[in-house]
């Protein structure tokens, strides 16, 4: 939390992760019983690796008397004191941002929590998969006479032993790793200014002797109508005939006949070829006004009613 204190219970389990490691560290390459067979080299690279190297003088000028507890003893200071180090580094960097709200030990603090909390739920998770799967075969240690229930017991606390380790382990390697740099917060973007533009249309209105508040003249309705009804109207069928000569006859009182519209029908006349004796039919428009012209047939006088499509014969003179 922000108003955390900066001794807080994450922040001790960190420090207290860091020096174990340190004296892990330390453990494993001074495992010789004289200083002469120490590995010091692999401890300062481990120091470079965190990037707090050992300075020049942090060996005694006797090797031969610095002792292995001694020896971890420096190093823990070391790694504590260049940790803490951080936390005046960010205080630095907040005193350059004119920030007074934040300190270096509230951004720290919440460092470490972060870094926990992914440290700890990627390795529990891991930890669960390699449960489930040792469970899944623990059976077959009964073909060796063993109880499968006290090996998995056995097994699962070895593996929770070697949890705790790795959660140690990245955590110190995350902590002393990181370098903390702030930066500063961007400001928001300030508001546009309020629109100022003036226009003369004022003085243009006064010069032309028009209202300011003029509408520009529309096209009066009845052009709009005219050009509606210049729109080409679709041509009404019979069957819209037919209802049309409907409606009106209702619409009319009783003895009245409805005006009926003249009919327009498309005669084929069929008529020889002079040339070659066939016949050729030819559409004829006839209107009749007594009613519809049946197809194939002709109201004209002179002319037969035919029907079939025959070709007219000449008639004979009587003998």
């Amino acid at each position: 939390e922000a108003g955390e204190a900066p001794e807080s219970p994450v922040h001790k389990r960190v420090v207290a992760m860091v020096e174990e490691e340190v004296r892990e560290l330390v453990a494993m390459h001074t495992s010789g019983g004289l200083p002469e067979t120490w590995n010091l080299d692999a401890i300062e690279e481990h120091f470079n690796r965190w990037q707090i190297p050992l300075p020049e003088d942090f060996y005694p000028e006797n090797i031969n008397q610095l002792k292995r507890e001694q020896l971890a003893n420096l190093c823990v200071d070391h790694a504590l004191a260049s940790y803490d180090a951080k936390r005046q580094h960010i205080d630095d960097q907040l005193a350059t941002f004119g920030d007074k709200t934040n300190t270096g030990a509230e951004i720290l603090r919440g460092f470490e929590r972060s870094v926990m909390l992914r440290v700890v739920d990627i390795l529990w998770m891991d930890h669960i998969d390699s449960l489930d799967v040792l469970r899944s075969g623990i059976g077959l240690r009964a073909l060796a006479q063993r109880d499968p229930l006290v090996e998995f017991k056995n097994e699962a606390f070895t593996s929770f032993d070697h949890l705790k380790h790795q959660i140690r382990h990245f955590v110190a390697e995350n902590v002393m790793m990181a370098q903390i740099e702030l930066r500063a917060a961007v400001p928001e973007p300030a508001a546009p200014p309020p629109n100022q533009l003036k226009t003369n249309t004022d003085e243009i209105a006064a010069a032309s002797g028009q209202a300011k508040t003029a509408t520009v003249p529309t096209v009066p309705t009845a052009l709009k109508a005219n050009e509606a009804n210049r729109k080409p109207k679709p041509a009404m069928t019979q069957k819209k005939q037919l209802k049309q000569l409907q409606r009106e006859a209702k619409a009319l009182p009783n003895g009245a006949a409805p005006s009926r519209p003249t009919p327009t029908r498309t005669v084929a006349l069929t008529t020889p070829d002079e040339e070659d004796g066939s016949t050729v039919q030819r559409p004829v428009v006839r209107t009749s006004k007594a009613g519809p012209v049946k197809p194939g047939t002709v109201s004209h006088p002179g002319a037969a009613s035919r029907s079939g499509g025959r070709p007219p014969t000449k008639s004979q003179p009587q003998r």
